[in-house]
């Protein structure tokens, strides 16, 4: 929460690191062409961090209800989503 705070209006978005569970998660920077609008991972960024036991990602809706958004339901490749 803290995250998503320090980032509105932009939205946040990091990494969720963890095995069977979510255990830690790391901030990156959003590097959608409007972050106010969507976000978007810096490849590189992410790649530094595969080792760790990626499990998913996480990502805000500033101003919005807090409910997955249709984009949010488009099927990926990873296991949480939480909005």
């Amino acid at each position: 929460m803290e995250h998503a705070l320090r980032c509105a209006p932009d939205e946040c978005v990091g990494l969720l690191i963890g095995g069977d569970e979510v255990e830690s998660f790391v901030p990156l920077f959003n590097v959608h062409r409007c972050p106010r609008q969507g976000f978007a991972l810096d490849s590189e960024e992410v790649a530094r961090h595969l080792h760790r036991g990626v499990v998913g990602l996480y990502h805000s809706h500033p101003g919005q209800d807090p409910r997955p958004s249709p984009r949010d339901k488009i099927p990926e490749h990873w296991h949480y989503w939480i909005v």
